[in-house]
Parts: structure tokens; C-alpha cells; sequence
């Protein structure tokens, strides 16, 4: 049997409720339902009534949207509660009531200030008194971005109309720490005054998207709404390769680290994508130090995003060691997997969802953890949260996935299910959409419970959120729409080069300028204009490409071995991209070029640049320029190889050659049966007899192969 206990130490009374219920709950032995305090004085029928306008301190404008609370406030030292079979007595407050130092405080009712500012209590039935007419409770008013402000005690008789008109002071803002989401930080070289030393110096660091400039327009206006960067403004880049959990440990050394810059105890969050769920991971974490105030999200994938599937499972781009990188060293793309039914299976006529996470599924249990219902409610509990979403279009975004058996189990890819017909760009390719903004669904950016969302104005897609959506955010931040709106330069066009082992490699451009790894030191080169190169991942970024013509050396490392070489073009309607692949050996360079056109949506062609050519290369040319009818008359591709064979014969009698003057003689009667060809070839192009294209590839070979002996 469990005594509860309260004392009213204002009368010097103490009153024991005794409990006998059937449906009471234990927990470690002490009752955790709620009864209402018995009072130490007898209730005297009537009631009071309160009323007033609440305004600005500063500029004497009334307030509207303000909470205003009737609570009841207790000393803890009135809540005993007693296990009787221990004999053990705590003291704590029981829900609705909540602890604020040493007072348990239980809100009775609650209103919400008008368009003016007005609020009014009406015969509040709470006319509890003392000998002494003290009202028992407190008047609480707060405001996003206002000082709360709490009334104790109002000494008023009952039957009464109270008039409290209130002034709110306005709260300093916090600092404000913005947040990118996954490939939205890049390694670079900063250099810059040390806002805790006040000492300058360069040093490498993440910073948020210097690629496609993504929060450029954010940043900026949250400068014109009065924010300073270094000062008030900051921004938390980091590896999106880590799991999201060691990312959050970083974050929780960069909160610290503005505290201390600022002398504030609280910063305000604003979050991008799964930015969104580094943020979460900290707050919802046993190492949160209860310094985030606001809570801002920009399309945050609270449940995961189906489009994260196909990079896990394929990455898009092919290469099976590439694949297992993103699997197990970009561990945060296997956070970003849903944890709800996603996939589909056939089952007779119908597609039904598989079971999450029992039938086949990459289990997700990040996002399981930090959705768990306790976790979500300690999430409300810590900090304001504004949760801004896009509905970009009615059937925009992946929300799931048709999946049947992997037609290819050698190239390690689906191993979860194959998307039906995902090979066939004329089919919908096993996807289904719905709505969402472009990456993440609405189910998913919606997924926090009895947290209303945001509908960002005008629906972007879920990469412009940033810009678009920068007027939502500083109305959370300062409770104030701006009227401007700022739009950076944004990245039309870009050029993304980069390769998988065992090369390192270098992109010149038309000027001779290069970006890429120096073959000779080793070192990091960003000689191309507007062009970024990421050291330690191997990726060259070209921003505004000019068109025209890109060299792609490759320089084999550790042992050499098969490589892949991809040049994707970006613009503001998707990429495309091309592939290469080669074998190479340590210490040799290979050559390739592109033509980039900005005028055209199809992918570049990659085209290997030989720097070396054999007699036996130029005759399997002339046999392919045969075959596509290149000649305009028989049996020129026969004599062009008879020629050639001429030469050929040459050959292994260099290579045996001994003596220097041996080699010489060789060497000439060599060039001199290659260029009885070269001309003959000139003649055929002079009298249409090979096209243009034809002639340009055998004559290049030509060219090389001369030039080999020079």
C-alpha cells in the first residue's frame, strides 16, 4: 500500500490520501498515476476573472500568438510519496505537473493572445484562499523570441475582474549554427581570424557546399536580417561520410565552441536535409549539454528516403568497388534508408509491401533508435522545433519501389531486390511516386509526431530549400517575414570528373591550366577558374564550364590494376553521365579528352587519347574505317595493310637490331613505307574517295606513329 503525503507549510496542515485502486501501476515499487493534491483549506464558492493586453517593451506594439498560462505552483516538498513496504519517501512532481527548481507546477488552463494582443480569463472557478486572500497560482506569458514573464501571487479577492496588461521584453537572438545535409560539405583551405584567439591563420576545413553553392542565399540573408558571421553567425561543416552518431559528438564540440565565442548558454539549430538527423542524434543523445534552443528544419528525412536505396544498393554509377566504398566507408547513406515499408513484391496480380524490416530490407537502425516514441518526446521536450517541408510536386518524389529478383548476382548490386524493368528508361523502372520534394517523401519529412509542419512558399525542389524557403526561417528565428529575399549566384551548369583506384589523375582545361593531383609533388592543383578538387575523395568540380575541349590525364598508383574514369554534366534539370574504364600500370599515364557543349543534354564522350601506336593499331583502324564504308572504293583498305605489312616487316628487324646505325637504317626505311601510305591516303581524301571522318582517324594514326620516331 503506497501513502502520498502533501504538507501546506502556509497553514501548518498535513493531510494523508491514502490510495486503494485496482489499475494502479508500479514502477520500482513507487505509484506513478496522478492524483490531485487535497488542499489544506476548505474551497470558498466563486470565481475570478483576468484580463489584459500584452505588448512589446520596446516599441510598445501589442503581441499576438502569446501563450498565457494559469498554473498552480506547489513547493516539492509538498509531493511525498511513500512506499510503505520500504518505508522509503521521495519527493517529486507527478504528471501533468512538471519540476522548475524546487516547485512542482500544474497548468489549469491556457489561452492564446488575439490579433490585438487581448486575452481574458472568464470566471476561472480557481478561487482557492487563504486567511490572508492570496490567489494560489501564477500567470505565465511566453513568446517565441520574448523573455518569458511570470506574474506570482496576484492578491485579489474572489468575484473580482483582474486587469494585468503585460510588457514582453525582447529576447536576444541566439547564435545561430547552420547545418548542411549529406554532400554538402567539402574539405578546403580557410583562412581567417580565429574568433577565440583572435589570431589569423589557414588551416583545412569542412565548409558548406563551395560546389553548387547551395546556402549561399541562406547564409546571406541571414546576414541582412542582422546576423554577423564569426560574431553570432556560424556554420558546423563536417565529413557526411561518418555515421551521423560520431558526427553528432562533433557537432556537440562545435556548440561549445560558440558558447564560448558568444557568452551565450543556448544556440539555435538551422538544418538542412540530413543535417536534420546529425542535429537530433546530439539532442536526443546522453551527452546533450541543453544548449539548443531552436530546432529549424529544411526538408529533413525524419523516416529516410527511398532514392537512398538505389545509391546503397548500386550507387548508379556501376563499379563494384565502388559500391562496397559507399556500403562501408559512407556510412551515412545507409542512415538516410527508410524504416517503414518501402519496397513492393509481386504477389499474384498484385504488388504488395514487403514487411519492414523481416523481409529483406537494409535494417536502418539509426533512424529506428532515434524514432522510438520516448526518444521523439525528449526531442520536444529539449528544444522549440519548427519543421519547414515542400510538396514540389503531386507525383514528384520516390516513395517506393517495385523489387524482383537480381537478374545479375555477380556484380554485387541489389542485393535487396532489383527495381522491376530498371534498365528500361521507357518503363517507370520500378518506381513509384508521390508526394514529397523531389528527395524526400512528405510521409517521411512530416514524420514527427504533433510537430506541425511548415509548407515552404512556392515548393522547391528539396536542393533549393535552402534559398527558397530562407524567408520561413528567419521568421522562426526572429518571429519577423522579411520583406526582401536574397538569391545568390547559383550554379547553372557544372562539370563533376572523378575516378576509383588505383590512379590518381588531372583535368587541363583549353588554356593549359590544370586542377587535379601535381604528377610531380603530389600535390593539390586548382589552376582551372571556378573549378574545386577534392584531394582525398579524387573529384574535380568545373562551375560555368566553357565549352570546348578537356584533357583527363591518368597517372596509375599503387601497383596499377583496373580503373573507372566518369565525367558527369549537371544542370538545373538532372545529370548525365559517361564512363570509362582502362587497365593501367604504376608510373604510366594514360590520356583522354572531352568536347563539353552546353547546348546539349547527351552525355559527353569520353575518348582515349593513345600516345602510343603500333603498325598492327593502324591496321585494325583501316579494317574498322572498312567496315563502316568509310572508302569510297574497293579494295583501297587492302592496300593501305599490304603498305602497311611493308613497313611491318621493318619492325622485328629494330627490335633485333643490336647497333645504333642498324637501328637508324631501320627506322627510315620504316617512316619511309609509312609515309608512301600517309600520301597515298592524302591522294584518296583529295578524290572523295574516304570520308572526313575516316581520313581524320587514319591520319592521326599516321601523325602519332611519325612522330613516335622523331
Amino acid at each position: 500500500m503506497l501513502a502520498i503525503i502533501k504538507t501546506s507549510w502556509s497553514v501548518r496542515i498535513k493531510k494523508i490520501v491514502i490510495m486503494f485502486s485496482l489499475a494502479a501501476i508500479f514502477f520500482s515499487g513507487f505509484f506513478v498515476g496522478y492524483i490531485a493534491p487535497a488542499k489544506a483549506w476548505a474551497q470558498i464558492p466563486g470565481s475570478i476573472s483576468i484580463e489584459g493586453v500584452v505588448v512589446d517593451e520596446m516599441t510598445q506594439n501589442s503581441i499576438s500568438g502569446v501563450k498565457v498560462s494559469f498554473v498552480y505552483r506547489d513547493s516539492i516538498e509538498m509531493y511525498i510519496w511513500c512506499n510503505e513496504d520500504t518505508g522509503v519517501c521521495v519527493n517529486y512532481c507527478t504528471e501533468p505537473s512538471y519540476q522548475e527548481g524546487n516547485f512542482c507546477y500544474t497548468v489549469a488552463q491556457e489561452i492564446i493572445t488575439d490579433a490585438n494582443g487581448y486575452y481574458i480569463f472568464e470566471d476561472l472557478s480557481f478561487c482557492d484562499l487563504n486567511p490572508l486572500r492570496n490567489w494560489w497560482g501564477d500567470l505565465e506569458f511566453s513568446a517565441d523570441n520574448y523573455n518569458k514573464k511570470v506574474i506570482v501571487n496576484i492578491d485579489e479577492a474572489c468575484g473580482q475582474i483582474v486587469t494585468q496588461n503585460i510588457q514582453l521584453t525582447p529576447k536576444e537572438p541566439d547564435p545561430v549554427i547552420l547545418i548542411p545535409g549529406i554532400l554538402g560539405s567539402w574539405q578546403r583551405e580557410v583562412c581567417e581570424i580565429n574568433p577565440l584567439t583572435n589570431l589569423f591563420g589557414c588551416k583545412l576545413k569542412y565548409v558548406p557546399d563551395p560546389i553548387l553553392n547551395t546556402y549561399d542565399s541562406l547564409w546571406q540573408a541571414l546576414i541582412n536580417a542582422g546576423y554577423q558571421k564569426n560574431v553570432d553567425l556560424f556554420a558546423f561543416g563536417y565529413n557526411w561520410r561518418l555515421d551521423n552518431n560520431v558526427t553528432a559528438g562533433f557537432l556537440k564540440q562545435k556548440i561549445a565552441e560558440v558558447k564560448q565565442i558568444t557568452g551565450k548558454s543556448k544556440v539555435d539549430l538551422v538544418v538542412h536535409s540530413m543535417g536534420g538527423l546529425v542535429a537530433r542524434a546530439y539532442i536526443q543523445s546522453f551527452d546533450y549539454a541543453d544548449d539548443v534552443d531552436q530546432l529549424i528544419f529544411l526538408g529533413t528525412p525524419q523516416l529516410g528516403s527511398p532514392e537512398a536505396y538505389e545509391k546503397y544498393e548500386a550507387l548508379l554509377s556501376g563499379y563494384t568497388d565502388v559500391i562496397n566504398y559507399v556500403r562501408e566507408k559512407v556510412v551515412a547513406v545507409g542512415q538516410l534508408l527508410p524504416s517503414y515499408d518501402y519496397l513492393k513484391k509481386k504477389e499474384g496480380e498484385n504488388w504488395i509491401f514487403r514487411t519492414y524490416p523481416t523481409e529483406n530490407y537494409v535494417q536502418n537502425t539509426f533512424l529506428e533508435n532515434l524514432n522510438l516514441a520516448e526518444n521523439v518526446s525528449l526531442l520536444k521536450q529539449r528544444v522549440r522545433l519548427t519543421n519547414i517541408v515542400s510538396d514540389y510536386k503531386t507525383n514528384g518524389t520516390i516513395t517506393a519501389i517495385r523489387t524482383v529478383a537480381d537478374p545479375d548476382t555477380t556484380d554485387n548490386k541489389w542485393l535487396h531486390g532489383y527495381p522491376e524493368n530498371y534498365d528500361n528508361t521507357a518503363t517507370d523502372q520500378g518506381l513509384e511516386y508521390g508526394t514529397g520534394d523531389g528527395t524526400v517523401p512528405m510521409i517521411s519529412a512530416d514524420g514527427l509526431p504533433d510537430v506541425t509542419k511548415v509548407l515552404c512558399e512556392g515548393g522547391p525542389l528539396h536542393s533549393a530549400m535552402p534559398t527558397e524557403c530562407q524567408r520561413h526561417v528567419i521568421q522562426a528565428l526572429t518571429g519577423k517575414w522579411p520583406a526582401e529575399f536574397f538569391r545568390a549566384n547559383i550554379v547553372q551548369k557544372m562539370l563533376l570528373i572523378y575516378v576509383h583506384s588505383p590512379v590518381k589523375f588531372q583535368v587541363v582545361d583549353q588554356n593549359g591550366q590544370v586542377t587535379g593531383t601535381n604528377f610531380t609533388n603530389s600535390n593539390g592543383l586548382e589552376g582551372i577558374p571556378e573549378s574545386l578538387f577534392d584531394q582525398e575523395n579524387g573529384f574535380v568540380f568545373i562551375k560555368n564550364p566553357i565549352n570546348g575541349e578537356y584533357k583527363i590525364n591518368v597517372l596509375g598508383i599503387d601497383g596499377g590494376g583496373i580503373y573507372g574514369l566518369s565525367v558527369d554534366t549537371v544542370d538545373n534539370s538532372g545529370g548525365q553521365q559517361s564512363l570509362a574504364h582502362g587497365t593501367i600500370i604504376a608510373g604510366e599515364i594514360q590520356n583522354y579528352k572531352i568536347n563539353y557543349d552546353n547546348t546539349l543534354s547527351a552525355p559527353v564522350v569520353i575518348e582515349a587519347v593513345k600516345t602510343k601506336i603500333s603498325i598492327d593499331d593502324m591496321i585494325n583502324d583501316v579494317k574498322n574505317v572498312a567496315a563502316q564504308n568509310g572508302f569510297k572504293q574497293k579494295n583501297l583498305d587492302k592496300i593501305l595493310i599490304t603498305q602497311l605489312n611493308l613497313a611491318k616487316r621493318w619492325e622485328g628487324r629494330l627490335a633485333a637490331a643490336t647497333k645504333d646505325w642498324q637501328k637508324k637504317i631501320y627506322q627510315h626505311l620504316i617512316l619511309t613505307d609509312i609515309r608512301v601510305a600517309e600520301n597515298l591516303l592524302k591522294v584518296w581524301f583529295k578524290t572523295k574517295k574516304i570520308d572526313q571522318v575516316s581520313y581524320d582517324i587514319l591520319i592521326k594514326d599516321f601523325n602519332l606513329y611519325i612522330q613516335q620516331y622523331k
